[in-house]
């Protein structure tokens, strides 16, 4: 079959759409092929260019943990009253 159109604006990801597009599921690449084709893809990128796009972070406090986002409801745990104090 014919590769879709926009397949030819992926650029060097070009093969690698190509083959998880193929019609029959047989024909696509499996786990261990696709990553390495991503590797040697990463590997031979050029180095992005420092420019006006590049934003800087934030330097991280290594005081505090990150936070872990977990799917579902958040339930607070109300906390114990040890040591008397009253709460206002």
């Amino acid at each position: 079959g014919e590769p879709p159109a926009f397949a030819e604006e992926c650029g060097p990801l070009r093969p690698v759409v190509e083959s998880l597009l193929r019609q029959d599921p047989t024909e696509r690449p499996d786990v261990e092929e696709l990553s390495g084709w991503l590797r040697s893809l990463v590997r031979s990128a050029p180095e992005p260019e420092a420019g006006f796009d590049v934003v800087p972070l934030p330097a991280e406090d290594a005081t505090r943990l990150p936070v872990v986002r977990r799917r579902g409801e958040l339930v607070r745990k109300r906390r114990s009253r040890r040591g008397g104090g009253t709460h206002a």
